[in-house]
C-alpha cells in the first residue's frame, strides 16, 4: 500500500510536468479556472514520491536515494520560503520551466505557495529521519513533521470542499491547487506508514483507548464536515443565504457536533475501560489463585512480573525475582536448550511447551512444565514472553520410579530367560523382547517384530492344535492361557519345551484386540520332573518291597504315611494306620520318649536312633530300634518325621538270654578264684617259707580277678586301658599319690586285658618291694600313647620309675621278668621289655592294635 501511494505521486508530478511541457492546463489544473500546480511543486512530488519509497528499505543505495531527495524536498521548499521572506527573486522559481502565473496581478510568476513550500520543509526532513534514525523517538518527530504537511493539506481541501476561499488563498499568489492538496494527503499517508511500529503510529495503535478514539472519531470528523457543507451549500444555491453566512453556521455546527461526538465516544471508552480493569482484577485474582505459576519476561528473558504461585515453586520471593534473568534460576544442564527455544520463540513468534529444572537456593531442583507464548501489543509488536509453569516434580519422579520398576521388571525377566511378546488382532505380528527370538532361535529382526505364523511354524506337530485353539480363544472370547508345549529351534533343530502365559487387551473379533504374553524355556524343569518321578517311582518301589519299617509323621506325631511292611507288622491296614498318634502304638510312656526325641531333632537338628516297644493290634508286644530325622520345606523349616525302624525283639530276648548267661557264668569263675585262693591259703598255711610264695600268688591272684571284674562288667567287651591300669595299681599302699598315669583312653581286647592286669602287677609288685615304691621319695610314671604308621594303629606304652634305690640288673629272670617280656609281647603281638637303668627301671611294650581297638 506504501509504495503504490509513492508510486502515486511520482506519477502525479510527472503529469503535471508534462501539462507545463506539452501546455496541457487539463493537466496543470484539474478545475479549470482555479489555482494550478506550480513546476516546482510538480518536481516535490517526485522527490518525495522517490523518497518516501526508498526510506521504509533498510538497503546502503535505499537509504542514499531517500536522504538525497528529502534533502532536495526541503531545499526547494527552503529556498521558496527564502523569496517570500525576503521579497527577492533569486530565481528558483523560474529554474526548470518558466510560469507566467495566471492569476491576475502575480508578481512572482511559477512560485508556489508558502504553504506548500512549508509542507515540503516538513516532509524533507521527515524523510531523512525515516532513512537514517533507528530510535523511536525520531521516528515518531518524523512522523509529526508529517502530520503537519497533512493539516495544510486538509485545511486547503476543506476550503475547496465548502467554497472557502481563504482556506487555500491567503493572496493571490498564494494560492494552493486542489490535486496539490489531494497530493500532501497521499504524501503524509505514504510517511504515516513508514516503519508505522516504531513512530507515532505505533502510539497510537499500542494505546487501546487512543486508538479507540481515533478509530471511531476519524469516520465521523471525515463524514460530518461533508454532510454539514453540503446541506449549506444548498442552501446557498436556493439563495436563503450567502456563503459567507452559510460557512458561519458550518463552522459552530460541525463543532458543536464533534464535541457531541466526542463526549460520547469518551463515556464509551471509559465504560469499556471500567470493564476492561475489572477484567483485568478478576484476571489478576485468577492467576494469583490458580495452582499454575505465571511468569513475564522481556525479551532479553529478564522477568517483570510473577504470580505468588510462580515464586512458591522456585523457592524466591518477587523481588528476588523481578530483574533476574529466567538463565539464572534454569538448571545448568537445561540452559542451552531453553535459550535456543526462547529466541526461536522471539523471533519466529511461535508459542511452544517444553519441561525443564529450575534451581532453588537451596540446591534443589524442580522440575516444571512451561508453556510458553509471546506477548504482544494491539499493533502485534512483541514485548515479552508469558510462561504458565506447572510443578510436575512428582510426577517426574513418579515416571523416574515407573522407569526404574519398569527396568528392573526387563531385567528379571531377562534374567529368568522369560521372553516378552505381543500380537495384534490386525496384523497378527506385534513386537518381540530380544529373548524371544532367542529362545525361538531366530535372528532379531531391526525392528524387533514377529508374526503369528513365525511361532507356529516352529511348534511341535503334536502341540500345533492345542497351542492355535489357545491362542484363538483368547483372542476371540478373552479367555487367558498357560500352556506348555513343544517347539523345534529355528537354527538348530534342538526340541526345547516352553510355557507360555497371554492374556488379551482390548476388545476382541478382528479389530481392536491385542495379546499380551511371556514364554520361557522350561526344558530343563521337564527334564527334572521326568528324573524326579523316575525317583519317586524308585522310592515308591523300595518303600512299598522293603522289609524295614518306614513310615513318615507330621511334627503332632500322627502317621502320614506307612509302607505295607508296617501294616503287616502292627496288624493294621494303611487306611487304619493313617491318622493315628504315635501314644496309639507305643503307650503314654512311649509317646514321652518319641516327643524328647522329636524336642532333640527341632533344637540340634540331625537324626535320633532309639529303642521303643510298640504294641500291634492284637496285642502283642514288640520291640522297634528306630531311626529318624526331620523332613523340611524349601525354608528349611520343619513339616514332620521321617522313620525307618527294625523289629529288634527276637535279638533284645537273645541279648536277654545272653545276659542271663554271662552272668551265671561269670558268678562261677567267680566262685572258682575264690575256691582257688581259698585252696592256696590252706596249702600255704603252716609253712613259713612258703609264706612269700603264698603272697605272689595271692597278689597275682587278685590281679587276675580285678581284670576279670572289669571284663564281667562291660559284659567282656574291649575294656578300658585307663580303667584296667588304675584298678590294677589301686591296691599298692600309697600308689595312687605317687603313680602317674597318663595317656589316651584305649579299648583292648579282654584276653590282651588280662595279660596286661597282670603285667602292671608284676611291675607295681616289683616297684613296691624293691624299686620306687619301696622308698618314700619314689614315683611312677604310667604312659602311653597312639600312632599311626605304615598303615597300622600301633600303641606304644612305657612304665618309668624315679627317686628310688639304684638299680642293678638281676642275675636271672624270674616269673615276672620272663611273663612280661614273652607273654606280653607275644599276647600283643608286639616287642615288651624291660631296661634296669640306675636311675630306676623301666618297661616299654611295643603292639599293634586291631581295628575296632584304640
Amino acid at each position: 500500500m506504501r509504495l503504490a501511494l509513492c508510486g502515486g505521486l511520482v506519477v502525479l508530478g510527472f503529469l503535471v510536468l508534462i501539462g507545463w511541457s506539452l501546455g496541457m492546463e487539463t493537466l496543470k489544473s484539474v478545475i479549470p479556472g482555479q489555482s494550478t500546480m506550480k513546476v516546482n511543486t510538480a518536481i516535490g512530488f517526485v522527490l518525495v514520491g522517490f523518497g518516501l519509497a526508498a526510506a521504509g528499505r533498510r538497503e546502503s543505495g535505499a537509504a542514499v536515494i531517500a536522504v538525497s531527495c528529502g534533502a532536495a524536498a526541503f531545499l526547494l521548499g527552503l529556498l521558496t520560503m527564502v523569496e517570500y521572506l525576503a521579497h527577492t527573486d533569486i530565481g528558483i522559481d523560474q529554474a526548470f520551466l518558466p510560469d507566467k502565473g495566471t492569476l491576475t496581478g502575480s508578481g512572482f510568476p511559477g512560485r508556489m505557495s508558502p504553504l506548500t513550500a512549508t509542507a515540503w520543509m516538513g516532509l524533507g526532513p521527515a524523510i531523512l529521519l525515516l532513512s537514517l534514525a533507528r530510535k523511536s523517538v525520531w521516528l515518531m518527530v518524523a512522523h509529526l513533521l508529517a502530520a503537519y504537511a497533512g493539516f495544510v493539506a486538509f485545511v486547503a481541501s476543506a476550503g475547496y470542499a465548502f467554497g472557502g476561499t481563504t482556506f487555500w488563498l491567503i493572496n493571490d499568489y498564494t494560492a494552493i491547487a486542489i490535486h496539490t492538496a489531494i497530493g500532501l494527503l497521499v504524501a503524509v499517508a505514504a510517511a504515516l506508514m513508514t516503519h508505522p511500529e516504531t513512530g507515532w503510529l505505533r502510539e497510537v495503535s499500542g494505546s487501546p483507548s487512543a486508538w479507540a478514539l481515533l478509530s471511531r472519531f476519524l469516520p465521523v470528523a471525515a463524514i460530518l464536515p461533508i454532510a454539514l457543507g453540503f446541506m449549506l451549500m444548498l442552501g446557498v444555491g436556493v439563495g436563503a443565504y450567502n456563503v459567507e453566512f452559510g460557512f458561519s453556521l458550518f463552522a459552530p455546527m460541525t463543532a458543536l457536533a464533534l464535541v457531541w461526538v466526542t463526549v460520547r465516544i469518551g463515556r464509551e471508552m471509559r465504560d469499556s475501560e471500567f470493564a476492561m480493569r475489572e477484567y483485568q482484577e478478576q484476571l489478576a485474582a485468577f492467576i494469583s489463585q490458580t495452582m499454575a505459576g505465571f511468569s513475564e519476561v522481556d525479551l532479553n528473558g529478564v522477568f517483570t512480573a510473577v504470580n505468588d504461585r510462580f515464586c512458591e515453586i522456585v523457592g524466591r520471593t518477587r523481588e528476588e525475582l523481578l530483574g533476574l534473568n529466567l538463565l539464572d534460576i534454569t538448571h545448568p544442564d537445561d540452559r542451552p536448550r531453553n535459550k535456543i527455544v526462547f529466541q526461536r520463540a522471539v523471533v519466529e513468534g511461535t508459542p511452544y511447551a517444553h519441561e525443564k529444572r529450575y534451581v532453588r537456593p537451596d540446591g534443589s531442583a524442580v522440575w516444571v512444565n512451561n508453556s510458553v507464548s509471546v506477548s504482544r501489543r494491539a499493533n502485534g509488536e512483541p514485548y515479552g514472553v508469558l510462561a504458565v509453569s506447572i510443578d510436575v516434580t512428582e510426577r517426574r519422579r513418579a515416571e523416574e520410579t515407573l522407569r526404574k520398576n519398569a527396568e528392573s521388571v526387563r531385567l528379571a525377566i531377562e534374567g529368568a530367560g522369560m521372553a516378552t511378546w505381543e500380537l495384534d488382532s490386525s496384523s497378527l505380528s506385534g513386537e518381540w523382547s530380544p529373548n524371544r527370538f532367542d529362545i525361538l532361535g531366530f535372528a532379531r529382526t531391526p525392528d524387533l517384530r514377529g508374526g503369528f505364523e513365525d511361532w507356529i511354524g516352529r511348534v511341535h506337530p503334536e502341540d500345533v492344535e492345542l497351542a492355535r485353539g489357545a491362542v484363538d480363544r483368547c483372542l476371540m472370547e478373552g479367555v487367558p492361557f498357560n500352556i506348555e508345549y513343544r517347539i523345534f529351534r529355528a537354527d538348530t533343530g534342538e526340541e526345547r519345551w516352553l510355557q507360555s502365559h497371554c492374556s488379551r487387551f482390548g476388545n476382541g473379533g478382528e479389530e481392536g484386540a491385542r495379546l499380551l504374553g511371556v514364554s520361557f524355556d522350561i526344558t530343563e524343569r521337564k527334564h527334572a520332573e521326568a528324573a524326579l518321578q523316575e525317583s519317586e517311582w524308585r522310592f515308591r518301589t523300595i518303600f512299598e518291597q522293603a522289609n524295614d519299617y518306614i513310615f513318615t509323621a507330621d511334627l503332632d506325631q500322627r502317621v502320614t504315611s506307612c509302607n505295607p511292611a508296617v501294616c503287616a507288622a502292627l496288624g493294621y491296614t494303611e487306611e487304619e494306620a493313617l491318622g493315628k498318634s504315635f501314644a496309639h502304638f507305643v503307650g503314654a510312656d512311649g509317646f514321652e520318649q518319641t516327643t524328647a526325641m522329636l524336642n532333640r531333632k527341632v533344637q540340634r537338628g540331625g537324626s535320633t536312633r532309639h529303642t521303643i516297644a510298640v504294641n500291634t493290634k492284637d496285642g502283642r508286644r514288640l520291640i522297634w530300634e528306630i531311626n529318624s530325622r526331620l523332613m523340611t520345606d524349601a525354608s528349611g523349616q520343619p513339616t514332620g518325621l521321617h522313620a525307618i525302624a527294625r523289629d529288634v525283639t527276637e535279638a533284645r530276648q537273645f541279648e536277654e538270654h545272653q545276659r542271663l548267661l554271662i552272668d551265671e557264668l561269670n558268678h562261677r569263675v567267680k566262685n572258682t578264684l575264690a575256691i582257688v585262693q581259698a585252696m592256696a591259703q590252706q596249702t600255704f598255711k603252716g609253712d613259713a617259707r612258703l609264706r612269700a610264695a603264698s603272697e605272689v600268688f595271692q597278689g597275682r591272684l587278685s590281679a587276675l580277678s580285678t581284670a576279670h571284674n572289669i571284663l564281667v562288667r562291660d559284659r567282656w567287651s574291649p575294656a578300658s586301658l585307663t580303667q584296667i591300669v588304675r584298678d590294677v595299681v589301686k591296691p599298692h599302699s600309697g600308689a595312687d599319690e605317687r603313680v602317674r598315669i597318663e595317656g589316651p583312653d584305649v579299648t583292648i581286647p579282654p584276653k590282651t586285658a588280662i595279660t596286661l592286669a597282670l603285667a602292671v602287677h608284676e611291675l607295681c609288685t616289683n616297684a613296691a618291694k624293691y624299686g620306687a615304691l619301696s622308698t618314700p621319695g619314689g614315683e611312677v610314671h604310667i604312659g602311653w600313647d597312639v600312632m599311626r604308621a605304615d598303615g597300622q594303629i600301633r600303641l606304644r606304652m612305657k612304665w618309668v620309675e624315679r627317686g628310688g634305690p639304684p638299680v642293678t640288673p638281676p642275675a636271672r629272670r624270674g616269673f615276672g621278668t620272663r611273663m612280661i617280656e614273652r607273654g606280653l609281647a607275644a599276647e600283643l603281638g608286639g616287642k615288651a621289655e624291660i631296661l634296669f637303668k640306675p636311675e630306676g627301671l623301666e618297661c616299654v611294650v611295643d603292639a599293634v592294635l586291631t581295628e575296632g581297638q584304640g
